[in-house]
């Protein structure tokens, strides 16, 4: 499932980083070390996920939104868009 949505993520996490003009810095850690580091540091409050955390991402969570955002009436606009006009900027 990862493998399928990862582009799909890092082009959202790139656009809020433009909109913001912080560019993230990405380091891609693999699951086993992290569970690991996860496990042995879950009690420190600054670590940044939890094990269970990383079971649910693993596990994955894919539902049809059109269903919920039709019952909800509500209508999805542009990424970069949604977060420039909190700040006031110009939209492209």
């Amino acid at each position: 499932m990862w493998e399928d949505q990862k582009d799909r993520v890092y082009q959202i996490i790139n656009s809020i980083g433009e909109v913001i003009s912080a560019p993230p810095h990405k380091i891609h850690i693999p699951v086993f070390i992290m569970s690991t580091m996860a496990e042995m540091l879950d009690w420190l409050p600054s670590f940044p996920i939890t094990k269970e955390q990383i079971v649910m991402l693993l596990e994955g969570n894919v539902c049809d939104e059109n269903h919920s955002l039709n019952a909800l009436a509500l209508h999805p606009s542009a990424l970069k868009r949604a977060y420039q006009i909190p700040y006031g900027m110009k939209c492209e």
